[in-house]
């Protein structure tokens, strides 16, 4: 009897000590497994941040490529306008310029048609006439200068497009063909535009006597 209940004893620890020890092997694989899932949740949030912060750098990169491109365009602006109210300032007579180019033309004008021989026989009075007349043109001419207007000089000088208008071609040898031979009307710039183009004779190679004949 007492072997018996040894035995049952025995097998009775024997249980108990395998239910332990599966039980130790269950928590031994419950925790793998829990940090097994914590890992695997620690490289989810990883990358999940990872994303969201390349998402955050690419956003703050869009944003700072679009305030570089706006702070370029207000620059782009500020010179346009600028440059516009430079223009505006500089170029706002040129209208009332104009007008006052006929004013100067006929002033010379009537001063080249005075003749320079029978200066004796002019009285005292139209003598003062005349000086009252280039004293008015020179004043003029100053004031025009003041503003940025200013006469275009092209005799002798190669004839350019830009600023002279060819009126007539005149065959000669004295010049180099090109070569502005006569002024006809005088031009003017203001600034560094054109406001009216020299109204210009220019020189021309003559024609051969022997191409004269043949045609």
């Amino acid at each position: 009897m007492v072997k018996n209940k040894d035995n049952k004893i025995e097998k009775s620890n024997s249980n108990d000590d395998l239910q332990k020890e599966e039980s130790n092997n269950n928590e031994l694989q419950q925790d793998e497994l829990t940090e097994k899932n914590l890992e695997d949740i620690d490289k989810e949030k990883q990358a999940s941040n990872d994303e969201k912060d390349s998402d955050l750098i690419n956003e703050v990169s869009d944003l700072k490529d679009q305030l570089l491109r706006s702070m370029a365009e207000v620059e782009n602006i500020r010179k346009r306008s600028k440059k516009e109210l430079e223009d505006t300032n500089k170029y706002a007579i040129t209208g009332f310029a104009r007008e006052i180019l006929s004013i100067s033309d006929n002033l010379r004008r009537a001063l080249e048609s005075i003749s320079k021989d029978d200066d004796e026989e002019k009285s005292e009075s139209f003598k003062n006439l005349i000086k009252g007349v280039e004293l008015t043109e020179r004043e003029l001419i100053s004031v025009l200068n003041r503003y940025g207007i200013n006469e275009v000089k092209p005799m002798g000088e190669r004839f350019d497009v830009k600023f002279h208008q060819a009126m007539f071609e005149e065959e000669t040898s004295d010049h180099d063909p090109g070569t502005v031979i006569q002024v006809l009307q005088s031009g003017y710039v203001i600034q560094d535009r054109l406001l009216r183009p020299a109204m210009v004779g220019v020189a021309k190679k003559p024609i051969d006597n022997d191409t004269k004949s043949e045609n």
